[in-house]
């Protein structure tokens, strides 16, 4: 299920909110990297801008969709933790960090590891069992696998 789709009828209004915080944070993130590349002289139009942050939402987007499967396919493959298939918060961190990075963001960008690729399984731990759940009702790896643990 993704919390990129807000119109998704399976998504409960926790879902939603973490949505709109991962949007929102991936955004102002874009809109750094965007304004600070090269051959932008001056700021772009606010709507020139938004649809470049559009567009590029759409590249990260497809680099998560595309890491997701690579590492579901690895670990079905390769029969890690209770369950083949399933991921655990430490392989999403880590897939979701080099979608982030093949788009030109710092690693932080991804929420379940605002210090970068230092102490990955304690962050993306903390930040789905005790912080997502302060701020949203729940973690946002409900149904992860809890056995796989990569080392660090």
């Amino acid at each position: 299920m993704s919390i990129w789709d807000p119109e998704n009828a399976a998504l409960s209004d926790e879902d939603r909110e973490m949505g709109e915080t991962t949007l929102g944070m991936l955004r102002r993130a874009l809109e750094i990297r965007i304004t600070g590349e090269p051959g932008f002289n001056e700021a772009p139009s606010p709507s020139r801008l938004e649809n470049l942050v559009n567009q590029e939402i759409k590249k990260v987007g497809m680099n998560i969709a595309n890491l997701h499967a690579e590492f579901s396919q690895n670990d079905f493959v390769n029969k890690l933790g209770n369950t083949p298939g399933v991921l655990d918060v430490y392989q999403g961190a880590i897939y979701h960090m080099e979608a982030f990075r093949r788009s030109g963001l710092p690693k932080s960008v991804y929420g379940g590891t605002p210090f970068g690729d230092v102490l990955v399984q304690f962050q993306a731990d903390s930040v789905n069992n005790y912080i997502a759940p302060l701020l949203f009702g729940k973690g946002y790896c409900v149904g992860c696998d809890t056995h796989h643990r990569s080392p660090q």
